[in-house]
């Protein structure tokens, strides 16, 4: 599948997801856990779906499509609770794995999210960030909910009204 097909796929799926959180008489009693998330994706399509996905969740993002831009959201005062990081950023296959470690130095309780279409090696996989975990692209807006309630507690989850 080409990366546009990627694209559409994700493009599909979150107006999937935006029009099912928008019908009212389901029944469901929603319990959210928002976080601020730092979106580093270097793909501005990328970068705008996942974002507009983040902020339907109920979550407040931070967007860059550099390190550099990267590094200043970090060292600035706005509370992160993720990093949420393609591994590629700019031509640097490792560009991810740098920026998670330099911002983990800098904020000790930052959690992290790698993503990458790329084929990810044991030998990178020792290098992620103590409380992180691995989302492979493409990724379906359902997977990226389920990973971030799943291994970070962020997110809606649902129950039957009464429960």
């Amino acid at each position: 599948m080409t990366q546009s097909g990627h694209h559409a796929i994700l493009v599909i799926r979150a107006l999937e997801l935006i029009y099912f959180k928008t019908k009212s008489d389901t029944g469901l009693k929603v319990e959210q856990t928002m976080a601020v998330i730092l979106l580093v994706e270097d793909e501005e399509q990328v970068r705008v779906l996942a974002d507009s996905f983040l902020q339907v969740e109920g979550n407040k993002t931070l967007s860059a499509g550099t390190v550099q831009q990267a590094l200043a959201l970090i060292e600035g005062d706005e509370t992160i609770d993720l990093l949420f990081v393609d591994l590629k950023i700019q031509d640097d296959v490792e560009g991810g794995l740098k920026l998670a470690k330099k911002a983990v130095e800098a904020r000790p309780n930052l959690k992290v999210l790698y993503t990458s279409g790329q084929a990810v090696t044991d030998g990178m996989m020792a290098l992620f960030v103590e409380k992180s975990t691995f989302l492979p692209k493409p990724y379906t807006v359902e997977q990226l909910a389920t990973t971030l309630l799943a291994k970070f507690s962020i997110g809606s989850c649902s129950k039957k009204s009464g429960e």
